[in-house]
């Protein structure tokens, strides 16, 4: 795999732009679907309670040793498809 700090280099100022554009606070839980690399989950973590949903688990390990390089460790990285399966059944407000 490819390595993440190129893109991060990037993204990560564009996922906070999403972050700040969306009005994400510390009291929200938000589902990043798709997550990829993490860069959106992590960074949305930030602000508020986050995880990351990918259907690769490649791509989900990625994220996972991005979100340690980040000290990010709170942030869930389920596998699979189903939003309310990986949002353990409660709704996610900000996906």
């Amino acid at each position: 795999m490819a390595s993440f700090a190129p893109t991060a280099i990037f993204t990560t100022p564009v996922a906070w732009q999403l972050v700040k554009f969306a009005g994400i606070g510390p009291d929200q839980d938000v589902l990043d679907v798709g997550t990829g690399a993490g860069v959106v989950a992590i960074t949305a973590a930030r602000a508020a309670r986050g995880t990351g949903l990918d259907l690769t688990p490649a791509l989900l390990d990625q994220a996972r040793e991005n979100a340690r390089i980040a000290r990010m460790p709170q942030i869930a990285w389920p596998e699979g498809e189903e939003i309310t399966r990986a949002s353990g059944g409660v709704p996610v407000p900000t996906v």
